[in-house]
């Protein structure tokens, strides 16, 4: 009886020393694993079929305590707040599969391959010159200069959308908790917001994120393709990103993409660093990457998407394989699989607020055209920008040339890095072999813009093979020959990108005309004078046009508002989607035929009489 404690003590803490064992080992992963899904299941499955009780008797009651007694719950907030709690059950459900998969698969896996290092290291360390870091300078100067030229135009309809709607809001709660046909690019609309909170509201102010960030990503890509390939295709990509009008375009306009391409380049950097020798700082910085290129833009998934298919196809080739190859250890795939699971419930808890706003919007989206020339149009903006005249003269030749450069550079990449090579061909193919059949009803070329690093640096690699293939033609003037036709056709191609930038611009974010259509709309108009604005434009303009707009409902509407004035002034701002009310058409009809028009960007302003 007198040493019945201390047996006792020592009896638990042997307990307590083979649980944590079993919990550190390979096993306990995937106790853990089931434990934690079906905590999860049950979570979900709770929320899910208890939903009316658990909103009655425990969400209502803390709400009508936690609120004014005159502020209770509306029907609307109280089904809101039933959303929000089945969204909380799918979420839970979405988290116990995929820790139930984990541990399937690991319990497959585990035991088939080997513990040693995966990927060979084959890093170039080579010191950085002085040369090297001026280079790398002018080109960060270019770029700059190529950019802050734009910062200062008028917004474009994406732009004052988001501007209007979430960036301009009262709090940051508000802004990731709102969105409308997805245009709201979460995580940029926040730096928006505290940057105009920090230096005024003012174009350049609500671009600056992008901008920084996208000037920030030609530093890291030449960091990153320093490291693999060495510095003449690491500075060769810094400078063709800089004067390229694709990036220059999104870099200097208040959307989330260059916040997608700088992070799910650095995503896959650490993938790749995780590939060959994992730890536990390069298991954080992939997922804090990962999750907010996801945050950035819902796009950037399928980046994730891409890396969790080849970790499961490097699984399979190693398994299969029974050889001394070594293409993916245990370690790596333990911290890589780990970090998915934490990618995705990250990912799933920031788009929490807006996930039922989501889910309404997809079921009432219909599917687009069948669009079978999509790559090409990509393929066109990475290589030239937008240009809808591209195919009707000789600058197709430039895209063709600056193509077939690129698939050089994937050649030479290939015989060089295998691994990467493949991983590229997969990176590349994956969002077409999913969206042309898939059909959304938006999809643009610039949703893809995470791919245009990687076909960047593939153009580098081209320039620098086809300038080394030189060196191995016979006769010394045949070699220079060749050389100067390569720097004349490089020289016409980068001086041709440089001047297209400010059509690129333009066409696609130049503002469509809404700052210089509102101060054509303001300028000597008295009071009796009555202005309106039609189109999904139309409420727009009321961003700069500080004074109230009529929006005519319909035609009666609007032949009231005009007898009900002397004088008119009247914006059509039809942005040309098939979805658009057919009384804008039959308004901007009648005011081509009567009234006088100028012409700012895609905006008309009409006089009448």
């Amino acid at each position: 009886m007198q040493h019945g404690p201390l047996n006792f003590h020592i009896a638990f803490h042997a307990v307590v020393q083979r649980c944590s064992r079993i919990l550190l080992s390979s096993h306990g992963e995937d106790v853990t694993a089931i434990a934690v899904a079906t905590v999860a299941f049950l979570v979900a499955l709770v929320l899910v079929l208890e939903r009316p009780l658990i909103v009655q008797k425990l969400v209502i009651p803390l709400a009508v305590t936690s609120l004014h007694p005159d502020r209770m719950p509306t029907l609307e907030g109280i089904a809101a707040i039933e959303n929000f709690v089945s969204v909380i059950g799918g979420i839970a459900a979405i988290v116990g599969s995929l820790l139930l998969g984990y541990a399937c698969l690991w319990r497959y896996v585990a035991l088939r391959l080997p513990r040693s290092v995966g990927l060979p290291r084959e890093a170039v360390t080579s010191s950085v010159s002085a040369l090297e870091i001026s280079c790398l300078l002018l080109s960060l100067i270019v770029a700059y200069i190529c950019r802050a030229h734009y910062m200062t135009r008028g917004l474009s309809f994406d732009e004052i959308t988001a501007a209007m709607y979430y960036v301009d809001t009262d709090s940051v709660w508000q802004i990731i908790s709102t969105d409308h046909l997805f245009s709201n690019h979460i995580a940029n609309s926040v730096l928006a917001h505290f940057s105009q909170w920090f230096f005024g509201r003012s174009e350049w102010a609500l671009r600056l994120p992008a901008l920084l960030l996208g000037l920030i990503s030609l530093s890291t890509i030449w960091f990153v393709t320093r490291r693999i390939l060495g510095p003449a295709p690491a500075l060769l990509a810094v400078c063709a990103l800089a004067l390229s009008p694709a990036h220059i375009y999104l870099s200097t306009s208040a959307r989330g993409y260059a916040g997608m391409l700088l992070f799910t380049f650095i995503s896959n950097y650490y993938y790749y660093k995780l590939l060959q020798h994992p730890s536990r700082r390069d298991s954080i910085f992939f997922i804090l990457s990962s999750v907010t290129a996801i945050y950035f833009h819902l796009f950037s998934a399928f980046v994730v998407i891409a890396q969790v298919i080849f970790l499961l196809y490097l699984a399979h080739r190693q398994i299969a394989a029974h050889t001394a190859e070594t293409l993916l250890s245990l370690p790596a795939l333990r911290a890589i699989a780990l970090a998915f699971v934490a990618i995705i419930g990250l990912s799933l808890m920031s788009y929490a607020l807006v996930l039922p706003l989501y889910s309404s919007t997809f079921h009432a989206l219909q599917h687009g055209d069948f669009n079978l020339y999509f790559p090409l149009g990509v393929v066109t903006f990475f290589s030239y920008g937008y240009d809808t005249e591209i195919f009707h003269g000789v600058l197709w030749l430039l895209v063709l040339v600056i193509f077939c450069t690129v698939s050089i550079g994937f050649m030479a990449l290939s015989r060089l890095h295998p691994i990467i090579g493949q991983y590229l061909m997969l990176l590349f193919a994956l969002p077409f072999l999913i969206l042309i059949p898939a059909r959304p009803y938006y999809l643009f070329e610039r949703y893809l813009l995470f791919l245009l690093p990687y076909y960047i640096v593939l153009l580098g690699s081209g320039v620098l093979a086809l300038w080394q293939m030189t060196s191995k033609l016979r006769g010394r003037r045949r070699c220079l020959s060749l050389r100067a036709l390569y720097l004349t056709l490089a020289v016409v191609i980068l001086s041709s990108c440089f001047v297209h930038t400010g059509t690129v611009v333009s066409q696609e974010g130049g503002g469509g005309g809404y700052r210089e259509a509102a101060l054509a709309l303001a300028k000597d108009t008295p009071s009796s004078t009555g202005v309106c604005a039609f189109g999904f434009g139309g409420r727009r303009l009321q961003y700069y046009f500080k004074a109230s707009l009529f929006m005519p409902p319909d035609v009666e509407a609007f032949k009231q508002f005009v007898q009900s004035h002397s004088e008119i002034k009247c914006a059509d701002a039809t942005i040309g989607v098939s979805d658009e009310p057919a009384h804008f058409r039959e308004i901007a009809a009648f005011l081509a035929h009567h009234a006088k028009a100028q012409t700012f960007g895609s905006v008309v302003v009409y006089t009448y009489p």
